[in-house]
């Protein structure tokens, strides 16, 4: 079933997330800003709420401290 449906085994789905780790650890600031970039246009198109926007960027702050 899995395999159908992702077009592979677990196993190798997972090996493909875990060769992606060192990019990530690598890119982890530029995804927040890109994140935070992404958040703030939500905001300003009135898509979130300035509240929400507040919460969302709130938390990304609190991510990238802990990964600090």
């Amino acid at each position: 079933m899995l395999r159908d449906r992702f077009g592979g085994s677990p196993a190798e789905a997972f090996d493909d997330l875990n060769r992606s780790l060192p990019v990530d650890r690598a890119l982890w600031r530029e995804d927040l800003e890109g994140s935070r970039a992404h958040v703030r246009m939500l905001a300003a198109q009135g898509i979130l709420t300035d509240a929400e926007g507040t919460q969302l960027l709130d938390g990304l702050l609190y991510l990238s401290l802990g990964l600090v």
